[in-house]
């Protein structure tokens, strides 16, 4: 993800880069040195893995993937940072989800959406794709699109410039019809003008 100062955030399975103790997660300069000043020494630890990264428009970072913890705070796969590495303890998720977070995309509106292989929200029965208020906890007062649960679940969403946004993975979306891709209206129900046919016959990764 690119900050809107240049620098760049970078997430995975690594424990350090360029010879720097950082775990799973860093902070570019422009010219691809470490940002020494973002500090990921303790970071999601020895065990987790970042598989997504979205930056809100004050600058904080929302990171999801299978974390177990950052910086020592338990946390529930998907986590919000300060600007400065540090976890915001103003975002509370509960239990969070109930496996890994694959994609988030950040709205206009501060609404959170959330894709990946978790079958809960905090308890709360959201197979795959979950729409989240800016505090951590699930928006469930307007129906979005549901789909058959899938192990592998939701990979990617992005935003559309009309505010609408595509999905994608490997599920059958009940909603569409359609298989691993459908589109969404601005609040996260399907748009039916989309249409697919069946839709891809396998995973769809982005």
């Amino acid at each position: 993800a690119i900050q809107s100062d240049d620098k760049i955030l970078i997430g995975g399975y690594f424990s350090g880069f360029n010879g720097l103790n950082r775990r799973k997660l860093a902070r570019l300069n422009s010219n691809g040195s470490v940002d020494s000043g973002f500090d990921t020494s303790v970071g999601a630890g020895t065990g987790g893995y970042i598989y997504s990264i979205a930056i809100q428009p004050d600058g904080k970072i929302l990171i999801g993937g299978d974390i177990y913890s950052y910086n020592g705070v338990d946390r529930g796969n998907l986590i919000r940072l300060n600007a400065n590495a540090t976890v915001d303890t103003g975002f509370n998720t509960g239990t969070g989800p109930s496996d890994n977070v694959l994609a988030i995309t950040v709205r206009a509106d501060g609404k959170i959406y959330i894709g990946g292989s978790f079958y809960f929200y905090n308890g709360t029965v959201m197979p795959n794709f979950a729409r989240i208020n800016s505090d951590g906890s699930l928006d469930n007062s307007i129906p979005i699109a549901r789909f058959s649960y899938s192990g592998y679940g939701v990979t990617q969403i992005v935003n559309q410039p009309d505010g609408k946004m595509i999905v994608v993975g490997a599920f059958y979306c009940e909603s569409s019809r359609s298989n691993s891709i459908f589109r969404t209206y601005n609040d996260g129900s399907i748009d039916p003008l989309f249409r697919l046919g069946n839709g891809a016959d396998n995973l769809i990764y982005c």
